[in-house]
């Protein structure tokens, strides 16, 4: 048996450049990409592509992308991979860490080392959560009060079944509040604004972020691919992540699903009509094109041949 012939079986991996393409959708990834640099607008934009598996959606984005790379005052490209995630928080802590990474790689402006540590700040705010070590060294310090004032783990253990005398109590509960102020001087100080020493919340931290892609030279598109192969809550993640995030200035995200996946995903999470939910985060959807008959048997064949 003649082993050369299997070389017309091929992996299913999506194509990488123009150059590749066989199914002649080269013109409508080329159009889709000037799309995203044509848009001159500073308010974001969420754009769909639909189509079912295996329609040649990551090819099309892949041929899109490759041709925005190859435009003047090309826009900072981002591909976020939602697959490796856990909950919402590491989802948006993953998101946003992406982000950082790609605008620290690219160096294009020497403005984005502001708009770095708004995003960096932007993300602990949104955890509400000190750093482990932080947390750590804090709960250190409170057990090391408790043994200073005689209570054993025994004895708070004890003390929860209500078996203490009142003072044990109110040293324990002092202890608490101890450890709880610690946290709070350390997030305040933390978190307080660098000019007029006022707390900073994530919408501040939002507007300063915002204020930072409205004047920056280009734009940024963030690509979101195979939405529609994550579970049913990991999508609803998805979504919500982009909809708490679309208002981004100068941000173009461009998301790729079956629609009726999607939808689907969403009414069983949701309790929603899907498709509607949908119209309000997208502003524009994209149909992956049929690919010709004919191209398809030339591929075949040629490869047969």
């Amino acid at each position: 048996m003649d082993v050369r012939g299997f070389k017309v079986f091929k992996p299913d991996n999506p194509i990488e450049t123009i150059e590749e393409d066989v199914l002649d959708r080269k013109r409508f990834a080329i159009h889709l990409g000037n799309a995203l640099v044509d848009w001159h607008q500073e308010e974001s934009l969420v754009v769909a592509l639909n189509g079912k598996w295996g329609s040649g959606k990551s090819s099309i984005i892949n041929m899109a992308m490759h041709q925005v790379k190859h435009t003047e005052n090309k826009p900072l490209i981002v591909h976020y991979n939602p697959w490796l995630y856990s909950n919402l928080n590491d989802l948006t802590e993953e998101f946003f860490n992406e982000l950082i990474t790609n605008l620290q790689e690219a160096n294009q402006y020497e403005e984005d080392i502001n708009l770095i540590d708004k995003l960096n700040r932007y993300v602990e705010v949104l955890n509400l959560i000190p750093p482990k070590e932080e947390l750590k060294e804090n709960i250190n310090y409170f057990l090391l009060i408790l043994g200073l004032i005689g209570v054993s783990a025994s004895d708070i253990t004890d003390l929860l079944e209500g078996y203490k005398s009142y003072i044990q109590w109110v040293l324990f509960v002092g202890g608490l509040l101890l450890l709880l102020s610690q946290l709070w001087t350390s997030f305040y100080s933390k978190y307080k604004d660098k000019n007029n020493q006022e707390p900073v919340t994530a919408r501040y931290l939002k507007e300063q972020i915002n204020e930072s892609l409205r004047t920056r030279d280009t734009k940024l598109v963030i690509v979101i691919d195979d939405i529609d192969r994550l579970t049913s809550n990991e999508i609803n993640d998805i979504f919500k992540l982009v909809k708490i995030n679309a208002d981004f200035k100068n941000t173009i995200y461009l998301l790729s699903f079956d629609q009726d996946v999607v939808s689907a995903a969403l009414e069983d999470v949701l309790k929603v009509n899907g498709k509607e939910y949908l119209e309000k985060i997208i502003q524009v959807r994209f149909d992956v094109p049929k690919a010709n008959d004919s191209d398809i048997y030339n591929c075949l064949f040629d490869g047969l041949d």
